[in-house]
């Protein structure tokens, strides 16, 4: 009778801990609406390698901000990326120019209807490449987040 009740005990225990604050608060993000973030990057003098750091980022389903960090050096006369977000609260895009970055042009696009189809822009932001820049949207409050001169740690 007495391992029964401690076995009991135990589980209730487990259950309790596993009822985390997030456990209940996710909200399935599968049917909010689709952006599209397009960052078209030119370098300062043509022909020459350029270099740059993005820091890709997004609320996730738990409210918590995750990211993702990508390094590219190329050679191109202009170089585009495209990052996929939810439209849900914070997201946005950190670029960090390191070397011979002339312009940064970003566009936040909702996705269209068809496949390989930008829709209409929510906004749009052109910046040199002197400085670092976080641009992003703040869906919950509907506003646009323009931050310069940012450090790695922001």
């Amino acid at each position: 009778m007495m391992k029964r009740i401690i076995a009991i005990l135990i589980c209730v225990i487990f259950l309790y801990s596993c009822s985390g604050e997030n456990l209940y608060e996710f909200k399935d993000l599968t049917a909010e609406d689709d952006y599209i973030y397009s960052v078209y990057i030119y370098p300062k003098n043509e022909g020459q390698p350029f270099s740059y750091k993005i820091v890709h980022y997004q609320t996730n389903g738990y409210n918590e901000i995750i990211s993702r960090t990508m390094s590219t050096s190329v050679n191109n006369r202009n170089q585009n990326e495209l990052y996929s977000v939810k439209g849900y609260r914070q997201n946005g895009i950190k670029f960090y120019p390191e070397e011979n970055i002339g312009k940064i042009y970003f566009l936040l696009s909702e996705v269209g209807p068809y496949d390989g189809y930008i829709g209409y822009p929510i906004f749009q932001y052109i910046t040199d490449g002197e400085k670092s820049v976080n641009v992003g949207f703040d869906f919950q409050t509907n506003t646009r987040v323009i931050q310069e001169d940012i450090s790695e740690g922001n």
